[in-house]
């Protein structure tokens, strides 16, 4: 417990560290709208460094190929080390969670497996059967080079999308072309989320519990996805922007939906013959897992864009918005992380008896 407490530290310390050199940016920038609330930012963190002009620099003290290209990635990837303390949390608990847990081991101690030579020749036989590593793609090729496809689509269009939004005369082609990427994958996730729902319905329920770690780390990030997402609806409002507000009433949709296919999933299993030989739903579940990422990729990526926060920093100031961003977004990111986790064992897992999986 100790180690989660530090892994929690370490998240609000990185969160609070960013935060604090997006304000600075926005002040040396010129952008004095909220100056009072920049410059109390500054003022405490100059207190802390011993300096009056405070930054944040990566890397040896000059100006080095190596050192501007890491100035100019770490801001992409402060959202990475956020979500790394928060899954340390979740390990963290579950370590907890199975200590002092006495299960069977399929381990054959020495005296019996001379007994008797037929039985310990099968025992050895499914002892090392454990120990190959193997992926059964059976039923998913559909959807896993459907969502190859599709990713290898969004990396094109956040690339088009930085390209276009760089330039004032194509601003718009690039946010236009931003909403797009967003609504089809939404699209395509909750028709995938619904079809997969309904199929996977059909398996068998799990015999025994299963720890609630991950539904806890699923449902703790809904508040404040819920919170982003109406936030930013509220700065549109008024404004002819009617994709912007679908896009993101689809996005509340779909979470919820794919929590409740989640946490449904997790407790399934497949006893019968039948139903590990068709695995309903499996080519949508690898559909789901790759798609999730596509979006995590492409959020991660558009954290940092400025340009798609416009309207948030008109309704809400720099200042304001940039503190909600920052505090809610890693949050957004972590759950279509751990989601396709999540969706990856339940592709694991849900296709399997239930005395294998336990």
């Amino acid at each position: 417990m100790h180690c989660a407490g530090s892994s929690i530290c370490f998240w609000i310390y990185n969160i609070l560290r960013e935060t604090a050199q997006s304000l600075h940016k926005l002040d040396s920038a010129g952008e004095n709208d909220q100056a009072n609330t920049t410059s109390t930012y500054q003022q405490v963190l100059s207190a802390e460094s011993g300096e009056r002009d405070w930054t944040m620099k990566y890397g040896c003290d000059g100006e080095t190929t190596l050192t501007s290209i890491l100035n100019r990635l770490t801001p992409y990837l402060f959202p990475f080390s956020i979500e790394f303390n928060i899954i340390m949390v979740g390990f963290w608990i579950i370590l907890w969670e199975n200590l002092g847990r006495m299960d069977r081991h399929n381990r054959i101690p020495f005296e019996e497996s001379h007994n008797n030579d037929g039985e310990s020749s099968e025992r050895e036989n499914s002892f090392a059967s454990n120990l190959t590593i193997f992926a059964d793609c059976h039923a998913s090729l559909r959807g896993l080079f459907s969502g190859i496809f599709l990713f290898i689509l969004t990396v094109l269009g956040t690339v088009l999308f930085f390209i276009f939004s760089a330039n004032q005369e194509t601003y718009m082609i690039g946010m236009q072309l931003n909403i797009f990427s967003e609504l089809v994958l939404y699209i395509l996730l909750l028709f995938s989320s619904i079809v997969a729902f309904y199929k996977l319905r059909k398996l068998d329920a799990l015999s025994f519990n299963i720890s609630h770690t991950d539904d806890i780390l699923l449902f703790m990030c809904l508040p404040l996805i819920f919170f982003y997402e109406m936030a930013t609806t509220i700065s549109v409002k008024g404004d002819d922007r009617p994709a912007f507000i679908i896009l993101n009433i689809m996005k509340i949709a779909q979470t919820v939906l794919q929590t409740v296919l989640i946490c449904d999933g997790l407790r399934r299993c497949s006893n019968t013959p039948s139903l590990r030989n068709r695995k309903p739903g499996r080519e949508f579940v690898i559909f789901m897992v790759i798609t999730n990422i596509s979006l995590w990729f492409l959020e991660s990526f558009q954290i940092k864009n400025k340009e798609g926060h416009d309207y948030a920093y008109e309704y809400y100031g720099k200042t304001l918005w940039t503190l909600l961003s920052h505090f809610t977004l890693p949050f957004l990111l972590f759950f279509r992380f751990h989601s396709s986790a999540c969706l990856a064992d339940i592709w694991l897992d849900a296709y399997e008896r239930d005395e294998k999986i336990h």
